[in-house]
Parts: C-alpha cells; sequence; structure tokens
C-alpha cells in the first residue's frame, strides 16, 4: 500500500512527467485508492482571471 510520501515523490518525479492531465489524474487517484481513500468520483477545476475584470 502506497503511503503519502509515495504519492509526493510520485508527484514530483513520474507523475509529472506523464504530459498528459487525464493520465495525471487517473495516476493521483489511483494512489489514492491505493492508500484505502474511497473515491467514487472526481472533479478538476481551474480558476482562471477574467480580463475584463482585472484591466
Amino acid at each position: 500500500m502506497p503511503t503519502p510520501t509515495d504519492l509526493n515523490r510520485w508527484q514530483i518525479s513520474d507523475g509529472r512527467l506523464l504530459g498528459d492531465e487525464i493520465a495525471i489524474v487517473r495516476g493521483y487517484c489511483q494512489a489514492l485508492v491505493g492508500m484505502g481513500v474511497p473515491l467514487a468520483r472526481v472533479r478538476v477545476a481551474q480558476q482562471y482571471s477574467n480580463p475584463i475584470l482585472s484591466a
């Protein structure tokens, strides 16, 4: 069973080299499930700045 430290190492080594966002999220979720975290679904979101509001 992976540990949180293993997951951190994966994120900064192999995980970041995957290059595909879906593969990165899939690998992260698989590691969490492997640690016993009961995931039913995952939502990925990104905050962005509205150029009209920040001008």
